[in-house]
């Protein structure tokens, strides 16, 4: 009897230790390569995310839920994921100068999942990773004099009506130094444009009334509807230096108004053009209260909406005032709720 129990045991133990075994044997191995010259690229950090039980999963929506291991890859480039499960696996690679998410993914762009079937030991995974384009340069003022605390922006124009560019992207975007100097990575060849913001310090008149230093695009355009662009090729590094120089501006003050007896949480104030061409927000935030007041400086004259986002505890409540400007304005009230 007691031979009988041990080999029963002995037995339970092998079946055990095979399906143990069955369910690891599914693997992926491969290399980093850079896609310009095909050269293997080490020090790699590696993401694996799965497995999804979808083939694809589209960008800008919501991912299902799904594990992630990590890995680096050796000297020859070389990386390995093992007992894995059958699926359907996400695999990304980053490394400082190259492109980890590309910056021309839209919304609803799918994305291919790398698929493992049962049993398979996937071992020729090649991943190519593209060597990032890069901008330097300086903002100077209109003396010539560096602008150190302005922000450079990189932004992609988006063509949604063919010959109209109607919403732009933002990429990259980086503060200058003291020396007014910038250095924009991270982003693959295309056709981009630049928005420099001023400083708060610059933003306001001072030495000449009405005149100060407002939001300027590439080739130092500070009209709203500024849209010249140019063209960066895959892994090219490029210098362009902006000179501000100052305009007729206004200054907007106003408050924000809730519903009676809340108290504001969060809340962000941004100043959109109306005009669908522009690239974005135009002059700078210099104050936004916790009493609901706020002062947004450096605006060109033109017609404009306040788009205005406050939280109410956890409820988040959004409002937009349209608003043409001429010069400055006092007493603009935006009533939230």
């Amino acid at each position: 009897m007691p031979f009988r129990v041990a080999f029963c045991l002995t037995a339970a133990f092998l079946v055990l230790g095979c399906g143990a075994v069955a369910s690891a044997q599914e693997s992926i191995e491969g290399r980093v390569v850079n896609r310009l010259t095909g050269a293997t690229i080490p020090n790699v950090a590696i993401s694996l995310q799965g497995p999804f039980r979808v083939p694809v999963l589209v960008e800008g929506r919501a991912e299902p839920l799904a594990p992630t291991v990590k890995t680096t890859s050796d000297g020859q480039g070389h990386f390995q994921f093992a007992n894995l499960n059958a699926g359907n696996y996400r695999l990304t690679g980053q490394l400082a100068g190259f492109i980890h998410t590309p910056f021309h993914g839209r919304s609803g762009r799918p994305i291919e999942l790398l698929e493992v079937t049962t049993k398979q030991q996937i071992k020729d995974a090649l991943i190519k990773l593209t060597p990032s384009s890069v901008i330097t340069g300086q903002v100077l003022d209109e003396t010539g004099a560096p602008v150190p605390n302005a922000m450079v922006s990189l932004i992609e124009p988006v063509c949604l009506i063919p010959s109209h560019l109607l919403l732009s992207k933002e990429g990259p975007r980086a503060s200058t130094d003291a020396s007014g100097s910038y250095r924009l990575v991270g982003f693959p060849g295309g056709v981009y444009s630049l928005r420099i913001v001023p400083p708060a310090a610059l933003s306001s008149p001072s030495e000449q009334p009405g005149l100060a230093y407002g939001t300027t695009f590439y080739r130092s355009d500070t009209a709203a509807t500024g849209r010249e662009t140019f063209r960066i090729g895959t892994a090219e590094a490029r210098t362009i230096d902006i000179q501000l120089h100052r305009i007729p501006v206004a200054q907007i003050r106003g408050r924000l108004v809730g519903p009676a007896g809340q108290r504001m949480g969060q809340r962000s104030i941004t100043l959109e053009p109306t005009n669908p061409t522009s690239h974005g927000p135009l002059g700078t935030v210099t104050a936004n209260r916790s009493d609901g007041s706020f002062e947004i400086s450096a605006v060109p004259p033109g017609s404009y909406r306040i788009v205005a986002t406050v939280f109410f505890g956890e409820e988040r409540m959004v409002a937009q005032q349209p608003i043409e400007v001429q010069g400055n304005m006092d007493g603009v009230e935006i009533q939230i709720g």
